[in-house]
């Protein structure tokens, strides 16, 4: 074609960003010692959510689903326990993914935990 030559200096698609040689350069593994306290503690956080979210995100909407039947009940008592279940239910999942997160993200535990402080000493 007449519009971009011959076509046979352009890169492979997805190495135009690397520089020459960077294929052959080595990289270390990476690891947990490479991180500070804080990006640990953000790291950790992250993969916990990460993992246990879906489930926890899934199980408040079905007790809220199930609950908002009890919504339209004639009988009062049944009316408040919906609203009840319903309500805590939001509570929990809020501080269970902002709240708590957030607190151990600032406050997290250490990169050395107290019970492998223990076994470092007791050998």
């Amino acid at each position: 074609g007449a519009e971009g030559g011959d076509g046979g200096d352009e890169a492979p698609p997805g190495e135009e960003d690397c520089p020459k040689g960077a294929e052959d350069v080595e990289q270390e593994p990476f690891t947990a010692k490479d991180l500070t306290a804080a990006e640990l503690r953000v790291a950790r956080v992250r993969l916990a959510v990460l993992h246990v979210g879906n489930a926890m995100v899934s199980s408040a909407v079905s007790t809220m689903g199930s609950s908002s039947f009890l919504l339209f009940c004639t009988l009062t008592i049944f009316d408040k326990l919906g609203a009840v279940v319903i309500a805590v239910t939001l509570l929990s999942i809020l501080f269970a993914l902002v709240a708590l997160p957030a607190v151990l993200i600032l406050v997290g535990p250490s990169p050395r935990p107290w019970y492998k402080e223990i076994v470092q000493r007791a050998v």
